[in-house]
Formats: C-alpha cells, structure tokens, sequence
C-alpha cells in the first residue's frame, strides 16, 4: 500500500497519537534519511478557524527555542492546504506513561525530571515564552534519562492578550495542570508554567493531580476556589523543604510563588537526592524496575533479615526565602487583595467554556475525569 508523502519529502509510517487538532505519525524525512515525528492537523468540519495560526505560532516559537530539554522543530509546511510539522522524534516514554503504570516516581527521580523541565522552562521564559499547556504527556523521556518538554502549541508570549488566537471566554490548556489566572482570563507569564509544574511534580511524588473532579469544568475552578492539601498527607516520607517548595509553586496568586523558574531549579538542586545506578552509571529507575522484580524474587526470605531500605532523600539544604511563611490564625476578618489575580470565579451560567483535552504528541496524555483514555504509545514504548 503507498505511504503518504507530504511536501514530497515526508513519507508517513505509523500513527503515533491524535488529539482534538492534529495527529502525530512517525515518519522519514526522505531527503535527509532521518526518522522524525510530524504533526498534521485534521480535518474538522467545524474546526477552530485559528489553528493554521496555531500552528504557524508553535512552528516560531520553537525555532526559537534551542535546547537539549525542549524537542525541536525541524521544518513546516503545507500538503493540500494541510499544515504540518516535523519535529524529532524522541524514542522513550511519556511521563504520563510511566505515571499510569507505576503510580507515583521515587521522589530523587522526581526531583531529577523537574530539575531539567525548569531548564527547559528556563530557556522559554528567556525568549519571552510561556507554554501554557505542562503536563506529563508533554513530558517525554528518553531511554538514556534526558527529559524533553514538547507540545508548544498553546505557547504565547508572555504579555499578549490572553485572548490572542483563541475564542472569547475560552480557557486555554488542560484544567488538571492549568493555573488559576489561566482559568479566570487573568494575565499570565513564566509563573504561570510554575504552576504547571507544581501540579506536575505533586502527580510525580502523590501519584494523583493536587486536584481531582467528575468534569473540567469542576476542576478547573478548584484550582481557583479549593485550598492545596499537602502532598505530604499522600506521602508522609516527603522532605518538608520539598514539601514548602510544592505549596509555593501551587500558590493561587502568582506574586506568592517563585519569582522564575531558575529560582525553582535552584532550589532543587539544593535537595540531595540518592541517584538511580548501576555499574557507576546513572540509569532511568523506570528502566531497573524488572531487574528489582528478578533480586527480589532471588533471595526470598532473605529480605526479612536486611536492614531497613535507606531513605530516598537525605538532610535536605534549606531552600531559598522564597516560600511564604505560615501565618497565625487571626481574629480580624480577612482583608481582601483586589490588585492580585484570580478574580472570584463568576456564576455558573458566566463560567467559559474549556476546550477539549487533547494529547497532540506521542504519549498518552490523561484528560481529566477520564484517566484510561489517551493517545496511543510513542515510539519506543514497550507494549503493556
């Protein structure tokens, strides 16, 4: 059967995800005999009349952003009126994969991963860009460990009209990972990400969003309205300063949290963390589970007579002044913050309308109130 060739120079192989506006098929780039990753959007009878100006934006914004943590975009075009995108294929894991399938991370893996999404977040707010869409299905990871952040679609810079390239009350992102300005039509810039990434790091380390509900809508408006629980009552072995770190990132106001996401990085790296090795060679955990499953089995009843499992972090260093600190409880009734955002969520039959989830790259993103659907495998992926 002939394959599909777009701009007569991409051959299209296997579908490896489709969304709401585009599907992601592996592909080679015949030119230059290179496996890649291209991005097609889909017909859609009543489809948004500003997706080819999404996808002009993220073709752009990435092209601007050289960086071993962000996937790159290799070229655009049209085939037919269709644009499209080819972009690396990365051949590993979506962290959304290894989410379902293992429930929570290590947390000294978990640190590891946000240490290098603030890198990437760190070479976007740089170039004035906020992605607008962090999840763990934009979360890719190799085989040899290195984490890269795709899917820039939603991308914007930051300071544009929040209503720039989309409908008029319309909340833009994934409403299990999207901040409160975002939900609210408030301005955004790179603290908006941290949020994002908040919520990303409290699903690595909980196993769960910080916040769950039956519809998007629901949850969307829990992050504006509902106090955090502390990802610690999920996971009392949390360090406290990883913990404090958690609650500023999950701030409901952006003037709280930290200032960008250097800060945040920084204060990562200030926790020690046991790597993951074998053989003096740091290795994806993910990777060694089977190998722990084969020692495990091995020596049987010997287990009970090893000393405790030492724990995963140690002592971590204090963290930047950045966290707010506690505050006693007060008698006066509380003053209000008019200059600060959200705004208070409007009635019901005012809320906007949030798009559909969608997962546009390989992995297999999670829309909210539905955690079996998804994407199809990336390349690479093991059949589970």
């Amino acid at each position: 059967m002939a394959r599909r060739v777009l701009g007569d120079r991409y051959e299209l192989h296997s579908l490896l995800g489709r969304g709401g506006m585009a599907e992601v098929w592996e592909g080679v780039d015949r030119r230059l005999g290179r496996a890649v990753a291209v991005k097609v959007m889909r017909r859609v009878e009543d489809a948004d009349s500003s997706l080819p100006a999404r996808f002009d934006r993220e073709a752009r914004t990435v092209a601007g952003l050289s960086h071993p943590n962000i996937v790159p975009v290799h070229d655009v075009g049209a085939h037919d009126g269709v644009p499209f995108l080819v972009m690396e294929l990365v051949d590993g894991d979506s962290l959304a994969d290894l989410l379902e399938l293992h429930g929570r991370l290590p947390i000294g893996e978990a640190v590891r991963v946000a240490i290098q999404v603030c890198a990437a977040l760190e070479a976007a707010a740089a170039a004035g860009v906020v992605h607008r869409d962090l999840k763990p299905a934009n979360i890719l990871i190799t085989d040899a460990g290195l984490v890269k952040v795709c899917d820039f679609g939603l991308a914007r810079r930051a300071g544009a009209a929040q209503a720039e390239l989309t409908g008029i009350a319309q909340m833009i992102g994934t409403s299990t990972y999207m901040a409160p300005e975002q939900v609210t039509g408030s301005p955004i810039d790179a603290r908006t990400d941290l949020y994002g990434l908040g919520c990303v790091l409290y699903a690595m380390v909980t196993g769960q969003p910080p916040f769950v509900g039956d519809t998007a809508m629901e949850i969307a408006w829990k992050h504006v309205e509902n106090s955090l629980e502390p990802a610690s009552r999920h996971r009392p072995d949390l360090p406290a300063d990883l913990d404090r770190l958690l609650g500023a990132l999950l701030a409901k106001y952006p003037a709280d949290r930290p200032a960008g996401p250097r800060e945040v990085r920084a204060a990562l790296e200030s926790l020690t963390v046991a790597p993951v090795a074998v053989a003096g060679r740091a290795q994806p955990w993910f990777r060694l589970a089977g190998l722990a499953v084969v020692v495990t089995i091995g020596i049987g009843g010997l287990v009970a007579l090893l000393p405790p499992e030492a724990p995963e972090m140690s002592s971590p260093l204090p963290l930047p002044s950045f966290a707010p600190p506690p505050t006693a409880p007060s008698s006066s009734p509380p003053t209000t913050r008019p200059s600060r955002t959200p705004s208070r969520p409007a009635p019901a039959a005012a809320r906007p309308a949030p798009v559909a989830e969608q997962c546009d790259f390989p992995g297999r993103g999670r829309p909210a109130g539905n955690p079996r659907a998804g994407c199809p495998k990336a390349r690479g992926q093991r059949q589970r």
